[in-house]
């Protein structure tokens, strides 16, 4: 029993040990390697890879190593990969870690063929004489190209060959084409050859004169002499430096035509050898017989004038200057082209006298007194037609002489009144025809006198008179609010152009292509009111101009505007207004392309905004004036964001910016950083408004100031207002349109315009572009 026992107790430990110890796999070897190719051509600048097998598959350590016999040849990387560097051979090893078996491939690296694509000489026409030689180049393109081998050749080698170097011999008198070809691609360009006789050259060629003195109307020959006798070539060529004084045939003859002096130039066709003979032409003098005047005797008004005519007998005299002078300057004076100017009611004689004979003429002249004038000389017109007054004044017996057929005068005549004016009524019918505008004279005239006065009347193919409105924009949401725009310095010809509506149309797009008035813009009513200006533009420190609403530049370095804020309320209550012009803004397009713009707030609401036609570049175009001073500041009451005072807020400006916010105004910057505390203190913590902050510097101060974003509309016209600027403008809309405003409601409906804020990177905003602060006026 006891040996059973120790049996399986041996057994026991022995099956321990069997199970306790790791099984060990068996090394697998490496029998053989092969590479996939053993041969291989590649061109300069391949890049191939070859791959490795290992037998048997199952080997226990497949690392391999690879070496290029020549790495200037072919380089190989440790994965097999191979670059081709240069032309030549190498062979490429695999050699295994285990069992060091071997592989190898022959590689042969060939050159890199650059094919040729065209080919040039540097001449494409050549002209040479017997017996001479010349070389041409021919260039390859490209000029690295592999085969620059050329093979040169003449159409007709009897008059020029062309040898293997470009080098071309002209043998006998004749034309050929040399050409080159490429041997690559087989391509040519050819050179147009004259092969000119070996002549015998001119030497010197000279007149027979070298100074010619004539008269008008005189001729004589002048005679060329080529030296050596013998030349080839005795071809002359014959030029006049001024054929207005003297001309020259093919022959040397040569003529005078009138007085003053030219060059004669003979040339030597061959080669150009030249001479020269200056010829003087002396006139050919007629002398004077007699002069006499147009007139004999003149009637005109005082302050009028009317020209007298001499008239030179022979015709063709030589000196026909003549001088006037007046008998009395008292009276009538003249000027020395006859011109007869009254200057007090009286007679007088006016005399004409010629330089040479002093031949004399008289006219007597009695001068007058009458006048006629009209109140205006113009007015322009739409295709609506209407009546106006203009007044006439004259000493005499006056009538209309002349008007189109489509404008009646009421009276068309009337009696000389030295001392009153006659009232005319001009009725303009209406127009609609094809053509842009229309224009006619109405001629008023004394009668039995020359005496006139023009009235023009141009109208223009548009049915609208001034203070007319067209609404461009209907609301669809809530009560509708009023935008009104107006148009200042723009004539009617300006309006019947298109350039009024033209500029109007984009102003509203502008207004409307920025968040959020963008996605509210069915809440709006729009409407354009047209006023026509007496002149185009606007004015400015140098220039005034007659507009309808006067608006004017302040100052050449600054971009502040004025205009005539009366007449801009007047004109927007032409207008059937939802609610009043607390509620309305009035947007002034100014006929200017200038960089500049204003906006005047008033504490109960009222705006206007005065913006150019700016053709400056982004971001001070028209748009960034549009959406800067009426979106920004005229609707959206916004602040100035920008800062251009490197100082702190000083305490009056912060009293002025508490007042103003009490009655709504520039809700988009804080006299606080607290975020716990800033008017915009709701933003802090959304999830999709974490860019919203307290960014110190605005309302022009660098310090004590906060703004909620880095950038914006209100500091440099890009298109995009910042969150909170956003939030006070639905909130305005909502207010006006009688709708609720709900926070909620505006996050769902917000839309960030990101990229402005893209393109806004980009800009480097010039300081002396800032648009000027608002003028704030408090109402009571």
């Amino acid at each position: 029993m006891q040996t059973t026992k120790r049996i399986f107790i041996l057994l026991f430990f022995v099956l321990c040990i069997l199970f306790s110890c790791e099984k060990e796999d068996p090394v697998i070897k490496v029998t053989a390697v092969t590479v996939s190719e053993d041969r291989m051509t590649i061109t300069e600048g391949d890049i191939n890879k070859l791959h490795v097998t290992i037998n048997p598959e199952k080997a226990t350590n497949k690392k391999v190593t690879w070496k290029s016999s020549n790495a200037s040849v072919v380089f190989v990387d440790q994965h097999g990969e191979m670059v081709a560097n240069k032309a030549g051979n190498a062979t490429i090893t695999v050699t295994t870690e285990e069992g060091n078996k071997t592989a190898t491939c022959d590689v042969t690296v060939e050159l890199k063929t650059i094919p040729v694509t065209g080919i040039s000489l540097n001449k494409p026409s050549l002209t040479m004489v017997e017996g001479d030689s010349e070389i041409l180049t021919a260039s390859i393109e490209p000029s690295n190209s592999t085969n620059k081998s050329i093979v040169w050749g003449s159409s007709n080698n009897e008059i020029a060959s062309v040898d293997y170097t470009g080098k071309v011999s002209a043998h006998e008198m004749g034309t050929a084409t040399l050409t080159a070809t490429s041997e690559d691609g087989n391509y040519s360009a050819t050179c147009d050859l004259t092969v000119e006789e070996n002549a015998i050259p001119v030497a010197s060629i000279s007149l027979n004169k070298i100074e010619l003195m004539l008269v008008e109307g005189d001729s004589e020959k002048l005679t060329a002499t080529i030296v050596p006798s013998d030349a080839t070539y005795k071809d002359t060529g014959w030029i006049s430096s001024d054929e207005s004084i003297v001309t020259v045939d093919t022959h040397g003859n040569v003529t005078a035509v009138k007085p003053g002096v030219a060059l004669i130039s003979v040339t030597a066709q061959h080669n150009g050898k030249k001479d020269v003979c200056a010829v003087v032409v002396e006139p050919n003098i007629v002398s004077v017989t007699g002069v006499t005047v147009n007139k004999t005797s003149l009637t005109i008004d005082e302050n009028e004038s009317e020209t007298l005519t001499a008239t030179i007998e022979p015709s063709n005299a030589t000196n026909r200057n003549v001088s006037w002078i007046s008998g009395d300057n008292n009276i009538a004076t003249v000027d020395s082209k006859g011109k007869v100017f009254g200057v007090n009611v009286g007679n007088t004689t006016i005399t004409v006298t010629t330089e040479d004979g002093r031949k004399t003429a008289v006219c007597d002249v009695a001068v007058t007194k009458s006048w006629l004038s009209l109140s205006r000389e113009s007015f322009h017109t739409s295709g609506a037609g209407e009546s106006f007054y203009i007044d006439v004044t004259a000493s005499d017996d006056w009538s209309v002489s002349s008007k189109p057929p489509w404008i009646t005068i009421t009276p068309s005549g009337g009696t000389g009144q030295p001392t009153g004016v006659s009232s005319v009524k001009v009725t303009v019918s209406s127009y609609n025809g094809s053509a842009v505008y229309r224009s006619g004279d109405i001629i008023f005239t004394l009668n039995g006198k020359r005496r006139t006065a023009t009235f023009t009347v141009d109208q223009y193919n548009f049915p609208y008179v001034d203070g007319d409105y067209v609404k461009v924009q209907s609301s669809t949401r809530g009560d509708g609010i009023d935008l009104v725009f107006l148009g200042d310095g723009y004539t009617i010809d300006d309006i019947g152009r298109g350039r009024f509506t033209g500029n109007l149309n984009e102003a509203i797009e502008h207004f409307f292509s920025i968040e959020p008035y963008k996605s509210y813009r069915n809440y709006f009513d729009v409407y354009i009111v047209y006023a026509f200006s007496e002149e185009s533009g606007i004015s400015d420190h140098l220039t005034t101009k007659n507009t309808s609403f006067s608006s004017t530049y302040e100052n050449p370095n600054t971009t502040r505007m004025t205009t005539n804020n009366a007449k801009c309320f007047e004109y927007a209550l032409k207008v059937p207004l939802s609610s009043d012009l607390t509620e309305t803004l009035i947007t002034v397009i100014t006929n200017s392309t200038r960089y500049a713009g204003t906006n005047w707030s008033y504490s109960n609401g009222m705006a206007i905004s005065i913006a150019p036609v700016s053709n400056y570049s982004y971001p001070y175009d028209f748009r960034g004036v549009v959406q800067h001073e009426a979106a920004g500041h005229g609707f959206g009451q916004l602040a100035d964001e920008y800062t251009n005072s490197n100082a702190a807020i000083p305490a009056a400006d912060k009293e002025e910016l508490r007042l103003w916010q009490q009655w709504g105004f520039y809700g988009n910057v804080d006299l606080t950083n607290d975020l716990n505390k800033i008017l915009w203190k709701h933003f802090i913590g959304e999830p999709n408004y974490s860019y919203v902050g307290a960014h110190e510097g605005g309302y022009y101060y660098a310090y004590g100031v906060w703004r909620p974003e880095v950038t914006s509309l209100m500091i440099n016209n890009i298109p995009y207002i910042n969150a909170p600027g956003r939030e006070l403008i639905v909130r305005r809309i909502k207010k006006l349109a009688g709708e609720t405003f709900s926070f909620d409601e505006f996050k769902q409906k917000d839309v960030r315009e990101t990229h402005a804020l893209t393109r806004s990177t980009s800009v480097s905003f010039d300081p002396k572009m800032f648009l000027p602060p608002p003028i704030l006026i408090k109402v009571n």
